[in-house]
């Protein structure tokens, strides 16, 4: 056998040796650097595990509305979705749920003509989606969690669309934590719906650019803040500041808007499971 050819064999059975090592001994040496690294910052697996569970509970502050400011959709903007109220010439941009599978954000520019109410449309009474997050049960006699819109169904037409759907206390969607609606609370996303539906049937030749977002702390199940924006568009495309009160800021451009918390006056809610205390 000539030397060269030696070398090569050689160099292919240390290979394989090398390979061989490696996937009988990896996992061995990766816990024994887990249980290192462990042992070294004082994160004992148990506390580890202890400290994750309850990471959704802890208090954050409220964010600076400013810094989620979208300009209004542009003319030609393309839709992502064929359903609801897009059937009627609405504008519909839908964001897709991100690495966790949790909805984002939702865009829609519309008339009052446009509206799935206004083309006889009517609502399906059951949704069947489980947002991300979704462990619904009872606090003193009364469901905790909404299936919320993030841009509602009176506007969308959409009412079993995964990446428009949320886990929302019943508080801030409707405004009570029982049966029924308040559409007078400010704390609540259907005050500003209602409005702003409102605004668009008092002003049927203008558009209505809607826009709402999610707020997430880390990597939590479940959103700590709603941001809602919006502003009116005449029918020269110049926008026109919609005033509705509650506890609405301007944020620039003739827009306005409000970031609502996700929760409630009778209970506090754990944003990683969903569970209330």
């Amino acid at each position: 056998m000539k030397k060269n050819q030696f070398k090569h064999i050689l160099s292919v059975l240390l290979g394989l040796a090398l390979v061989v090592a490696i996937v009988l001994f990896f996992p061995k040496i990766k816990d024994a650097g887990q249980a290192y690294i462990n042992k070294a910052f004082n994160k004992d697996p148990q506390l580890v595990a202890s400290a994750s569970e309850h990471a959704g509970k802890k208090s954050v502050s409220k964010p600076e509305l400013s810094q989620y400011y979208k300009a209004p959709l542009a003319p030609g903007t393309r839709s992502n979705t064929e359903e609801g109220s897009v059937k009627h010439g609405a504008i519909l941009v839908l964001g897709s749920r991100d690495f966790a599978k949790r909805p984002t954000e939702a865009h829609i520019q519309l008339t009052d003509a446009q509206e799935p109410g206004q083309n006889g449309e009517t609502r399906a009474e059951r949704l069947t989606t489980r947002p991300k997050g979704w462990n619904n049960h009872k606090w003193n006699g009364n469901w905790v969690y909404d299936r919320s819109h993030l841009v509602g169904y009176q506007f969308s037409g959409l009412n079993d669309e995964p990446r428009n759907l949320f886990t929302g206390t019943a508080y801030l969607n409707r405004g009570v934590e029982m049966k029924g609606t308040d559409a007078k609370n400010p704390n609540a996303m259907l005050y500003y719906e209602q409005e702003l539906d409102n605004w668009l049937r008092l002003h049927p030749n203008y558009k209505l650019d809607y826009y709402v977002r999610l707020v997430y702390e880390g990597n939590e199940n479940i959103p700590r803040f709603v941001y809602m924006q919006w502003v009116g568009i005449d029918q020269s495309g110049q926008t026109i500041e919609i005033k509705i009160g509650g506890n609405s800021q301007s944020v620039g451009e003739n827009a306005n808007a409000v970031l609502l918390e996700n929760s409630s006056p009778s209970f506090s809610v754990d944003y990683n499971t969903g569970e209330t205390y």
